[in-house]
């Protein structure tokens, strides 16, 4: 079994059973030729691979969501005069999971909920897949209002392809990176240390879409899938012991190549999703705070006028250091101390069982 985190594509074609009903032979051959002479062309171009093929629809993997969403338009585009074949297309960034041939995970849900939402020629994608584009390619689309999805356990935003402006806008701006640039932050996902089990793996993938939703909300930070691209890399890993966790986080300064800040948790999952929950706050907590911190720094070394930083940058770099001076008076509370004798409470029960 292989796990991954991408962008994913899901392409339908709209009433596929009707047109093979009224002429097969036609039918087939515009199939064929979309997917020779538009399609497969418009993804590779992009850096796509197609993973799955159906009858009537492709699933497509991504590099990172600014490809994705680049490819799904350019194919609407390219079929927009079509006198026989409409897409429907949806687009989201998450976890695959490959086992058997075949494909599944969270990420190919949400993707399939979106292409089965949308219009004949529309596409849509998740509020993930949004806040991880830039500027210029998220006013493209419009919307952001929340839809339950079949399935899925928290509300999603959704964005249209093209914009519609009364596709359930909320507010009638459009998120994303602000003016003055974000952060990039690629979160590849928290993965189960010594081989694993049934149950790790269970709690990592609930974990990781926790995670990676909360930071893609979180203002001036854009998630994306290609950590080459990214400013800050987090990664984690989780090892299981009986009813117990511990899991250990870094974040990368990808531009440096060098380790920025690390740290560990240790808790107990006697239910599965009290645990999800617990370690999701602890991951985002520290890395949240990371965040700013590695703002503050970036600010310290900045060149050039100081009239010339956004707003949002500088009231982030405002908490970042205030947060500093917060941590450094914690470090003689009785929280900590507590901290530090679980931790040895820990060494002392593994050495233990061993």
């Amino acid at each position: 079994m292989e796990r991954r985190l991408a962008a994913i594509l899901i392409a339908d074609v709209v009433d596929y059973s009707r047109l093979m009903g009224e002429d097969e032979a036609r039918t087939l051959a515009a199939l064929a030729e979309l997917r020779q002479e538009l399609f497969e062309p418009k993804v590779l171009a992009k850096g796509g691979n197609v993973i799955k093929r159906m009858g009537d629809g492709w699933i497509v993997e991504y590099p990172n969501i600014s490809d994705a969403t680049a490819s799904a338009i350019e194919i609407q585009e390219g079929l927009a005069n079509h006198e026989i074949i409409r897409l429907r297309i949806g687009v989201h960034i998450g976890d695959m999971t490959f086992q058997d041939e075949d494909v599944y995970g969270d990420g190919i849900n949400v993707a399939a909920r979106l292409e089965a939402m949308a219009k004949p020629g529309q596409v849509l994608i998740s509020d993930t897949a949004h806040q991880s584009l830039d500027g210029k390619a998220a006013v493209k689309f419009g919307g952001g209002k929340l839809h339950e999805l079949k399935n899925i356990a928290r509300p999603v935003a959704v964005w249209s392809w093209p914009a519609e402006q009364n596709f359930g806008s909320q507010t009638g701006q459009v998120s994303g990176t602000s003016v003055g640039g974000g952060l990039m932050i690629a979160f590849p996902g928290l993965l189960v240390g010594g081989g694993g089990n049934e149950a790790g793996s269970a709690i990592c993938e609930g974990v990781n879409e926790a995670v990676r939703t909360a930071l893609a909300n979180q203002a001036n930070v854009t998630v994306i899938a290609d950590k080459d691209r990214a400013d800050l890399l987090v990664e984690g890993v989780m090892q299981i012991a009986p009813n117990r966790y511990r899991s250990t986080i870094r974040l990368l300064d990808q531009k440096a190549g060098e380790l920025f800040k690390a740290e560990r948790f240790d808790g107990t999952f006697d239910d599965v999703f009290t645990a999800e929950d617990d370690i999701a706050r602890k991951i985002y907590a520290f890395t949240r705070f990371a965040i700013l911190d590695f703002e503050r720094l970036q600010l310290a070394n900045l060149e050039g006028p100081l009239e010339s930083l956004h707003t949002e940058t500088l009231l982030s770099q405002a908490a970042a250091c205030f947060f500093t001076l917060q941590m450094e008076d914690a470090r003689l509370t009785n929280e900590v101390q507590f901290l530090y004798d679980q931790e040895l409470q820990w060494e002392q029960n593994t050495i233990s069982s061993i």
